[in-house]
């Protein structure tokens, strides 16, 4: 017993700390002991939090499978407030791997009725996972108040609390609402302090909102920090890898993005680090849609623009370079309406799943873009295609 506790122990504090990869060997390692010791009730406990650890550390589907296999061999030997965490972290990751509406909202039901049979399960759990379904359906001032809810009731059990003030400012920033955004972005800032998840999440949001506000400096050194913290813990990349891509497409001084050293193209090309999600899969290819309109303003001659936010419209050229080469502006149009028709594609597909068409909208604002540019372009041209 003391063996167990103290392996145990020891994988708590990796958790703590973010060291996620770490605390999941160490949880299966107290598992193991458990079950050599014959403690099915501390197997299971410790499976759950392995389960945990190893979906943070980037391997949701192994966390997925040991989970069912829990739920289905020793739910029995597990405390109520561990099955409610197994159940719900099943729910969670079958949102980002497994997306059917019909599933998902069948498994949150299940979840809502535990909880009101069980008042010792926290109800912040339940509206936090009733805003990321609603907030995936893009019904963002529905999944805001699910969010304020699971702020104001949160009771120091379930998901954490810094979790809760990033997604309000989210949903805030998307609905427009930038003061409501930077007042959770405040509130972010005073949460859990010493939690590398909650100063990664905070940098991140600022970088994000000094970029709708058009300060670009200001959001490089945010997505800077952001990625540096994230380089110093044993989590996915999160938010940290798209906008620090954003805001060196935002930097001309660095030359032209299609340069196979330019640093946001370095970034493009590294793969993803364990296995993306559905939402991952799709922000990226939205990422590289947005890259590959960069190339072709560049070699327009034409300043960057934040394609995310939008808040600042793309200017359209009114005269060519003097280096401008037909046949290169070509080959950057055909690779833009590429990406394009990838992210159209991926997001044609969690719309579907998710019954909702507010992502393809989002692509198509992209498509429109470089319409806009080619449109421009052909005129300096006199009319002539500028286009394969």
């Amino acid at each position: 017993m003391s063996r167990f506790q103290d392996i145990y122990d020891e994988a708590a504090e990796l958790y703590k700390k973010d060291r996620r990869y770490d605390a999941a060997v160490t949880f299966e390692q107290a598992r193991r002991i458990a079950k050599e010791y014959l403690m099915p009730a501390e197997a299971a406990e410790a499976g759950v939090w392995a389960a945990i650890s190893w979906a943070d550390a980037g391997n949701p589907i192994k966390a997925y499978s040991l989970l069912m296999e829990i739920l289905s061999t020793a739910e029995d030997d597990l405390e109520p407030l561990d099955q409610w965490r197994a159940k719900k972290w099943a729910s969670h990751i079958s949102v980002y791997f497994f997306p059917e509406l019909e599933r998902m909202q069948q498994r949150l039901e299940t979840l809502t009725q535990l909880q009101q049979e069980y008042s010792i399960f926290p109800i912040a759990d339940v509206h936090e996972l009733t805003g990321n379904l609603l907030e995936h359906q893009g019904q963002l001032q529905a999944a805001l108040t699910e969010y304020e809810l699971a702020w104001t009731t949160y009771d120091d059990l379930g998901y954490v609390k810094h979790e809760k003030a990033n997604q309000a400012a989210w949903c805030n920033l998307r609905l427009g609402n930038l003061a409501a955004a930077q007042r959770w972005c405040d509130l972010l800032g005073e949460t859990e302090t010493e939690s590398p998840s909650s100063r990664i999440s905070w940098y991140t949001l600022q970088a994000n909102l000094a970029l709708y506000r058009g300060d670009y400096a200001k959001a490089e050194a945010h997505a800077t920090t952001a990625e540096e913290k994230q380089e110093m813990v044993q989590r996915g990349a999160g938010g940290t890898f798209p906008i620090r891509v954003r805001t060196l497409l935002l930097q001309p001084d660095l030359g032209d993005p299609a340069y196979p050293r330019h640093p946001a193209r370095f970034r493009l090309r590294q793969p993803f680090r364990g296995k993306p999600d559905v939402f991952e899969i799709y922000n990226r290819a939205l990422l590289v849609a947005d890259y590959r309109l960069a190339c072709v303003r560049y070699c327009l001659g034409v300043p960057p623009v934040d394609d995310d936010w939008y808040q600042q419209p793309q200017q359209l050229p009114t005269h060519l370079p003097a280096d401008f080469q037909l046949s290169d502006f070509q080959r950057r149009i055909q690779l833009a309406r590429r990406a394009i028709r990838r992210a159209l594609k991926r997001a044609v597909y969690l719309d579907g799943c998710f019954q909702c068409h507010w992502r393809q909208a989002e692509v198509q604002q992209r498509q429109t873009r470089l319409d806009e540019i080619v449109n421009a372009t052909q005129s300096l041209l006199g009319g002539s295609p500028c286009s394969k």
